[in-house]
């Protein structure tokens, strides 16, 4: 299963924003430097990461039938990512999900807002409903999960803000889970277009 379709709305009442998958050619130097400086947050990047090395994973996520990544642009600049796993009751072919405790086979999340300045403005609640609500329209998924360590509080606000709950907390981590119909829309979203 895969997004074949990409959403357009309107946030703050004036800016056109675009959500759809990835490609290589999206990879910039801001990307990279992003992904550097949440290397703790995220645990698959490795110390000498470059434009080149991300491009190749990027390719590598957009083969596999269950995974996805996409992006939130606002024109034609990246705001920040998502990564979508298990879209298929197969599972994820691209690497195993590890939440804050054990493991799941459902579908999970990952958000990135690149710039740090751009933090605290609802990029991630923007993030976090436009991956969901965009694999439900596509692909039917109905139950979502995302896990991230307790210091990560901005993560966890967008997450609880969009109606995630929480499932698990261990010394490390908070596991939160969704199901479809409690999915809250950040209230600066207008005009969603499915496309």
């Amino acid at each position: 299963m895969k997004l074949e379709k990409e959403l357009k709305f309107t946030i703050h009442h004036n800016s056109q924003c675009l959500f759809r998958i990835l490609s290589p050619e999206d990879v910039s130097q801001s990307y990279i430097n992003a992904l550097k400086s949440s290397r703790g947050p995220i645990k698959n990047v490795p110390e000498d990461i470059d434009i080149k090395w991300q491009q190749g994973y990027i390719k590598k996520i957009l083969q596999s039938p269950c995974d996805t990544i996409c992006g939130l642009f606002i024109g034609s600049e990246l705001i920040g990512t998502s990564g979508i796993q298990n879209l298929s009751a197969g599972g994820s072919d691209n690497r195993a999900i590890e939440l804050a405790q054990g493991h799941t086979c459902g579908c999970t999340l990952g958000i990135l807002v690149l710039d740090e300045a751009l933090r605290g403005r609802g990029y991630g609640k923007t993030l976090v409903w436009a991956a969901c609500y965009l694999a439900n329209n596509c692909c039917g998924v109905g139950t979502f999960a995302a896990s991230m360590g307790k210091t990560n509080l901005p993560s966890l606000k967008s997450f609880l803000a969009c109606g995630f709950q929480v499932r698990e907390e261990s010394p490390g981590g908070v596991n939160v889970e969704l199901k479809i119909g409690e999915l809250v829309k950040p209230e600066f979203v207008e005009r969603i277009i499915v496309a």
